[in-house]
């Protein structure tokens, strides 16, 4: 997947530059003709700006970098250290992993009872209160890296049972010494966990940190949610009735004939009735409006569902799955040009096998603006809201965090349901400092 770059303010729909583009054009898949070319400026519901001036740092991995995914049955840990570093810790020969378990069968004998016993020593774990030792599932040598040859890495896959989706999980780190006797100033831990992502930072004057899960999110269906349109009482057409009228009319005038009174009585109910389906008119109660809106929390609850699900087009490299997801949540106009940008710019690879995957996405604030008396199946968002995804190449990764804010409109279409339509990009900004590796 390509990664997007840049930023721009204050975009809306409907003109400008594209407010992502890809590092290497020459790299970028042309999306179907059939989609369109351009996007449309202010189309950044989906637009993920993780990666920023990616190449202008320096790419060797830090000395330590630890991921952890979290379920309800297992925490799995991969660390990845320096083997310099390695063998300064653990007093073992990091070349000695190459020839661990040449059968392939997960048994690392003495030495990864070693790294069990490191780990439930330094990187203690300890879920809902009890601290938990680690089953070593693999230990890898990961030799050289683009950047340098001789930078040489230990992974160390370790995994902690959890039985049930624990309620607490408390990690803790104590080693910060090193081989040249310069302490190192942080430690990482980017922990997955289904649905939100986290990153901790230990450091000597603060080796703790605990996990809760997160408040559990309302997910509203959009399937679930009343038509915007409310169902009449009854559908008359104004036709028939202005014919029934006439006739009605013609025939009182007419009544001394009744032969013809009552011949154009029936041609005039004869003309209503074929003309049964043109102009109709929805008749409501006079208290009920024809358009009905979901309440405050229901909106909130259908918008953000709507949302997140457009970041589940990043997960394809099909373009029908990608388009399929987009369109369950953008309609109009603003699906062509979402698909166009999300398909140029995510869903590809670039040079050096830089690929950036989203991770997560939070919601920090949705307004709901519904209007008083509605005469349309609309309302509109103001949304703040947080993207955190990865940047991985060269064997580590990166992490960004960025911070949007925009403001949408959601309407109901007849035959499709409740979409997004319309956006305003307010802002877009990157808040980490873009160091943290993986």
């Amino acid at each position: 997947m390509a990664c997007p770059r840049g930023r721009e303010e204050g975009r809306e729909e409907g003109g400008g530059r594209p407010l992502i583009e890809p590092f290497f054009e020459k790299k970028a898949k042309a999306a179907p003709a059939a989609r369109g070319v351009s996007l449309a400026a202010g189309v950044v519901l989906m637009l993920v700006a993780l990666i920023g001036p990616l190449f202008a740092t320096d790419h060797v991995p830090k000395p330590v970098t630890i991921e952890g995914d979290l379920d309800a049955e297992r925490l799995e840990i991969y660390a990845l250290v320096d083997e310099t570093l390695f063998g300064h810790w653990l007093a073992l020969d990091p070349l000695a992993v190459r020839d661990l378990d040449p059968e392939g069968v997960g048994d690392y004998g003495e030495y990864g009872e070693l790294l069990a016993q490191w780990f439930d020593n330094y990187a203690t774990v300890a879920i809902d209160g009890i601290q938990v030792r680690p089953v070593i599932e693999d230990i890898e040598f990961q030799e050289g890296f683009d950047v340098n040859d001789y930078l040489n890495f230990i992974g160390v896959t370790a995994v902690y049972g959890t039985k049930s989706p624990p309620k607490e999980i408390e990690f803790s780190w104590t080693r910060f010494d090193s081989e040249d006797r310069y302490p190192l100033e942080a430690v990482f831990l980017t922990l997955s966990t289904g649905d939100d992502f986290q990153i901790y930072k230990f450091m000597e004057d603060d080796p703790l940190k605990v996990w809760t899960p997160p408040e559990g999110r309302r997910v509203l269906s959009p399937e679930e949610v009343a038509p915007g349109i409310r169902e009449p009482l009854a559908v008359v057409s104004v036709t028939s009735l202005i014919l029934i009228l006439v006739g009605l009319l013609l025939g009182f005038l007419l009544r001394q004939a009744k032969g013809a009174a009552i011949a154009i009585l029936v041609l005039a109910l004869f003309s209503a009735w074929m003309a049964r389906t043109i102009t109709p008119w929805r008749v409501f109660l006079p208290w009920q409006s024809a358009v009905v809106l979901p309440s405050e929390e229901d909106s909130a609850a259908l918008f953000e569902t709507l949302h997140r699900n457009i970041y589940r087009a990043f997960d394809y490299n099909e373009e029908g799955a990608a388009y399929d997801a987009i369109s369950r949540s953008v309609s109009g106009p603003l699906l062509e040009t979402t698909y166009d940008e999300v398909y140029r710019s995510l869903v590809m690879r670039l040079e050096e096998d830089a690929v950036c995957e989203v991770r997560a996405v939070r919601p920090t604030e949705t307004i709901v603006e519904i209007p008083d008396n509605p005469t349309e199946p609309v309302f509109s968002v103001r949304s703040r809201w947080q993207v955190i995804g990865t940047v991985r190449h060269w064997g580590h990764g990166h992490w960004r965090t960025n911070l949007y804010s925009a403001r949408y409109r959601v309407r109901w279409i007849e035959g499709t349901g409740w979409r997004i339509d319309k956006v305003e990009i307010l802002d877009q900004r990157r808040i980490d400092d873009g160091t943290e590796g993986l």
